[in-house]
C-alpha cells in the first residue's frame, strides 16, 4: 500500500508524462475538484487515490491537452479525454469529452488546486444551485482563469442571486479583478444581473481610484457598467472624481468612453460639468481624433443651454 502512495508510482502508458508530473508537482494539500461529477478530494493521497480508481474505471483512458494558458499563481489547460468507462454494476460506456482544469499554484510553484470542468459551450443544461455554489465558492481563483470566467459569468446569467456570494468571495480583490483581462467580465456582469444594493462592495472598493479605472482597458468597462446600471446617488462619489480634473480622459483612449458613458447616463449636474470642461478647451477637443467623440456626445446629451455655451466656445475657433 505504501509503494502507490509515492509520487514515484508506475503510471499507466497513456499520458504517463502529464499525469506523472502532475502527481510530482503537487503540493501535499492538493486540492481536486469536479463539482459536475461529485468528486472533492484532498491531499496527496487522495490525488494517488482518485488517479488509480479513473485508470481502474476507464483503462484505456487517453487525455490528449489541447491547450494552455498561464497566469501569475494560475493556470488553465484544455484537454480531450475518451476512453470506455467499464463498472460491474453498469453497462459499458464510452466516454469523449472536452475538458478544462483550472490550477492554482502555491507559493513554491506546486500545485495547490485544481478545479476541472466541461467546456461552457458543451453544457446541454442549465448549471443546477449546488454546482454554482462550488463555483462560487472558488470564484477567487476561476475569475482570473478564460475558462473559468466564463463558466462564472454563465452561472451568474442563470442563477443571479449567486453573483451576490461571488463578489463576498472577491472582496479585497475586487480592484484587482477589475483590472484583469478575464475577471473583469465577469464584474460586468455581476454588475448588470445584481442589484444596486449587491453592487455597493464593487463602488466602495473603487472609491479613490477612479483615475487608474477610468484609463485602463479592462476596468474602463467595468466603471463604465456602473455608470450604467447603478442609480447616480449611489456612484456619486465616483462621478465627483472622475470629474474633479475631467480634460485629461477626453483624450484617453479609455477615458473617453467613462466620460461617454457618463453623458448617457449621469444626471443634469454631471453633463453641465463636462459641458464646463468643453467650453475650457472647446477648440482643442473638438478638433483631436479621440477627444472629440466626447464633445460630439454632449451635444447628444446636454441641455439646449449647456448645447448653446460649446458652440459659442467652439465657434472663435473655427477658422483657426
Amino acid at each position: 500500500m505504501e509503494e502507490w502512495l509515492k509520487p514515484e508510482i508506475s503510471l499507466p502508458d497513456v499520458d504517463a508524462d502529464f499525469h506523472s508530473s502532475f502527481i510530482a508537482g503537487a503540493s501535499h494539500k492538493v486540492e481536486i475538484i469536479v463539482p459536475f461529477d461529485d468528486i472533492h478530494t484532498r491531499g496527496l493521497q487522495g490525488l494517488m487515490e482518485l488517479s488509480l480508481e479513473t485508470w481502474r474505471r476507464v483503462p484505456d483512458i487517453s487525455d490528449q491537452v489541447m491547450e494552455v494558458s498561464w497566469g501569475a499563481h494560475f493556470a488553465e489547460y484544455t484537454t480531450h479525454a475518451a476512453g470506455t468507462v467499464i463498472s460491474p454494476d453498469e453497462p459499458v460506456e464510452k466516454v469523449d469529452r472536452i475538458l478544462v482544469g483550472a490550477v492554482a499554484f502555491d507559493e513554491e510553484g506546486l500545485i495547490l488546486k485544481e478545479i476541472l470542468l466541461p467546456r461552457v459551450d458543451t453544457l446541454e443544461e442549465r448549471i443546477t444551485a449546488e454546482i454554482s455554489q462550488i463555483l462560487a465558492e472558488h470564484a477567487g481563483m476561476l475569475v482570473y482563469v478564460p475558462h473559468g470566467s466564463r463558466m462564472l459569468q454563465k452561472v451568474i446569467e442563470e442563477t443571479p442571486s449567486v453573483g451576490m456570494d461571488i463578489v463576498r468571495q472577491l472582496q479585497g480583490q475586487l480592484l484587482t479583478a477589475a483590472l484583469d483581462p478575464h475577471a473583469n467580465h465577469v464584474l460586468q456582469k455581476c454588475i448588470v444581473n445584481l442589484s444596486a444594493k449587491a453592487n455597493q462592495a464593487i463602488v466602495d472598493d473603487f472609491c479613490g481610484q477612479v483615475v487608474l479605472l477610468a484609463r485602463h482597458r479592462h476596468a474602463g468597462r467595468v466603471l463604465e457598467r456602473l455608470l450604467e446600471h447603478c442609480p447616480h446617488q449611489q456612484v456619486e462619489p465616483l462621478v465627483d472624481e472622475l470629474l474633479e480634473n475631467p480634460v485629461p480622459f477626453f483624450y484617453e483612449p479609455y477615458g473617453n468612453f467613462v466620460l461617454q458613458r457618463l453623458l448617457s447616463h449621469g444626471n443634469a449636474t454631471s453633463k453641465t460639468r463636462v459641458a464646463t470642461a468643453i467650453c475650457s478647451e472647446a477648440g482643442y477637443l473638438a478638433r483631436h481624433h479621440v477627444a472629440n467623440n466626447v464633445v460630439r456626445k454632449a451635444f447628444v446629451c446636454c441641455t439646449p443651454q449647456d448645447c448653446e455655451r460649446m458652440e459659442m466656445a467652439i465657434v472663435p475657433n473655427a477658422q483657426e
